[in-house]
């Protein structure tokens, strides 16, 4: 009984972990406005082992709740949904279809390698941002294979990355661009934190604002001590999909 104690408890701390390296890389790297010149990204490619370890322990549990399939197949839709855009064009040629051998040119011009044979007339680009979704798949799949006492915890380090990226946007304001803690340079420092777009920098505020005040009910409730708690619990497993 011991030894499974321990043994559920060492697998919670290597998940909180895993899940803590992932989503804090995700987040330090700028997401979406990573550069292109500065190699592969980070984030995607810690996220292929997790998905693996998500996806193992979830075909070990003996029965999977209906709601948790539900909410696998939505989050493997999502991934779909780029990917259904490097399927060939009906018909034949493909570039006879009206327009896209004009806007192949245009995307020449401004040195985009295009095609006129796929649905996207960017492939490489497409699968990029497939990508770029895989560490919200590690994340959210995670969370749904690891106990419920993680959930409570997961949250805590969102609102601190968006504190931290905060803080940071707030001392780039009086820094030059090109200081070391500017990670986009080209770029006037406009409270953007870890992202080259302030809208970006929004969204992960207004996510950790919303997680916060969540908290904060929950502190604030009287039966939040009591078994009611447990019954709220599986609302954290849903935040990942956010």
């Amino acid at each position: 009984m011991t030894g499974s104690l321990l043994a559920g408890r060492r697998e919670t701390a290597l998940t909180l972990w895993a899940l803590g390296a992932l989503l804090t890389i995700a987040v330090a790297t700028g997401g979406s406005s990573h550069p292109v010149d500065a190699g592969p990204p980070l984030a995607p490619l810690l996220a292929l082992p997790l998905i693996g370890w998500a996806v193992h322990r979830l075909l070990g549990e003996p029965q999977l709740a209906v709601s948790t399939r539900v909410w696998i197949a939505l989050a493997l839709l999502l991934i779909a949904l780029p990917l259904l855009q490097w399927l060939s064009l009906p018909g034949h040629p493909a570039g006879a279809v009206a327009g896209r051998a004009a806007l192949e040119a245009d995307l020449e011009r401004m040195g985009v390698a295009a095609s006129i044979r796929r649905i996207s007339l960017s492939p490489w680009n497409t699968l990029a941002a497939a990508c770029a979704l895989l560490p919200a798949l590690a994340i959210f799949l995670l969370c749904l294979a690891a106990p419920q006492g993680l959930h409570r915890r997961l949250p805590w380090l969102l609102i601190a990355l968006a504190l931290l990226s905060l803080l940071l946007g707030i001392v780039q304001l009086g820094l030059p661009a090109d200081h070391a803690l500017n990670p986009f340079p080209q770029w006037r420092p406009a409270l953007g934190g870890f992202f080259a777009n302030p809208n970006h920098q929004a969204t992960l505020l207004v996510i950790g604002a919303t997680l916060a005040a969540g908290r904060l009910a929950a502190a604030l409730d009287p039966q939040a001590a009591s078994g009611h708690r447990r019954s709220r619990a599986p609302m954290f497993r849903r935040w990942p999909c956010c």
